[in-house]
């Protein structure tokens, strides 16, 4: 391979200082409320504080930090009450999105899809230490649904809403004690959805991706709440 193939593949800068922030966000690392010193951060990663600036302000966008007053950047905060809110908004985009996708949808679409489906089987985690790499499949494939779509709007809007229900979904999957059986009904759903994407049946989609939004917000509620209600490492 050339130096300048091996160029191209490897991150800038700005990509790996996302990446790796974004990461350890989403995993809880940085739980919500972490003060997100620039000069700190900078220290840290050997860098100086314009990409760390320009890092923040993209994880900003995305929801995932908040700008406060006399603070500078923290992790975003949210209380367990809004992730109904979250998840309905999450419903509505994507039973709409995965509409249009289905009637959109190409030969290169459904193998996308479908592979990503075997990664996901395939990828089963054996421990909870396991599940981001799962969690983060998983929200691909919902991902690789909306694009199908070509709404560029609704693609946006719902990486920002997955970006607050993967958080919660990783804390669930760091103490569910029946890892097992949430993920077997998760990916029963999802071949029920993908089987009837690849068939074109675009009303069918739209049901299936309703229930089972609406079964990843119950079964998110009920299992934060066990584990302390608005006391969730991710509320302040």
């Amino acid at each position: 391979m050339s130096k300048q193939v091996l160029a191209a593949n490897l991150p800038t800068l700005a990509e790996f200082l996302h990446k790796e922030l974004r990461e350890r966000i989403l995993d809880g690392s940085l739980p919500g409320g972490s003060q997100l010193a620039q000069v700190d951060l900078a220290e840290q990663y050997g860098v100086s504080r314009t990409p760390i600036r320009e890092t923040l302000a993209r994880l900003d966008r995305e929801g995932l930090v908040e700008l406060r007053p006399r603070r500078g950047y923290i992790v975003a905060t949210i209380e367990i009450a809004q992730i109904e809110e979250v998840c309905e908004l999450r419903r509505f985009i994507e039973e709409r999105a995965s509409h249009i996708a289905t009637l959109r949808r190409t030969d290169e679409d459904i193998a996308a899809l479908e592979k990503i489906l075997l990664v996901l089987d395939e990828n089963r985690p054996a421990t909870v230490g396991e599940f981001s790499s799962w969690a983060r499949a998983n929200r691909e494939f919902h991902v690789r649904l909306i694009v199908t779509s070509k709404r560029e709007f609704f693609v946006r809007i719902a990486e920002t809403l997955y970006n607050t229900v993967e958080r919660f979904i990783r804390l669930e999957g760091a103490v569910l004690e029946r890892l097992d059986a949430e993920i077997d009904q998760a990916q029963a759903e999802h071949i029920k959805i993908f089987a009837a994407f690849s068939k074109g049946d675009a009303d069918q989609v739209s049901t299936l991706i309703r229930a089972h939004c609406d079964h990843t917000r119950d079964r998110l509620i009920k299992s934060l709440r066990q584990r302390g209600g608005s006391n969730s490492p991710w509320a302040e």
